[in-house]
């Protein structure tokens, strides 16, 4: 498929994903840039027309230093859905699994999770659906006040690209500049 997708100068593609279900219909694209996530649309009767709709990721809710991110497995449909609660509202966007690929599925699905966490906050995202031997024993610790530790990311300190005011957050994260609202990956 070409849909030709615009990118700003400072953006880049991180995921993509073909045919994920949306509001109840199936999209032709998904994407995760370092910006936003974008999701194209085909229209027409030779499906020539392409719409891209975008959800910026500094829109995305952080509470406590947790970007509001979680994996669903809707059994009655079959699909692990990644659900985003947004400033303004919440989206899911959810992938079908079969038989067979119900772990492939889940792994796609923590991926983006991983990766929209990691844009967001500089921290992994926290599977709250580990159904692992290893998983239990650790929510169990956590249900009786044992505090795994976790590794920390990279802190740094930079200029910002606009006004060359000193930023700082977390290597490979998105912030925006204070002083000019420039958006930018550190």
């Amino acid at each position: 498929m070409s849909t030709n997708l615009i990118l700003l100068h400072n953006e880049g593609v991180i995921l993509q994903r073909k045919e994920i279900i949306h509001k109840g219909k199936i999209i032709d694209e998904l994407y995760l840039t370092n910006l936003n996530l974008k999701y194209v649309e085909s229209s027409g009767v030779f499906k020539v027309k392409y719409t891209t709709i975008e959800y910026p990721l500094n829109q995305i809710r952080i509470i406590n230093g947790k970007a509001q991110v979680s994996v669903i497995d809707d059994k009655d449909e079959s699909t692990w859905i990644l659900q985003i609660v947004f400033k303004n509202g919440i989206e899911r966007f959810a992938i079908e699994y079969g038989l067979f690929n119900k772990n492939k599925v889940k792994s796609e699905i923590d991926a983006w999770a991983e990766q929209i966490c990691f844009q967001l906050t500089g921290q992994s995202f926290e599977k709250t659906n580990d159904s692992t031997l290893l998983g239990s024993v650790k929510n169990a610790l956590e249900t009786v006040g044992v505090k795994l530790k976790t590794p920390e990311a990279d802190k740094v300190t930079s200029k910002c690209i606009g006004c060359m005011a000193p930023i700082s957050g977390v290597k490979g994260q998105f912030v925006c500049c204070k002083y000019c609202d420039t958006d930018q990956t550190i």
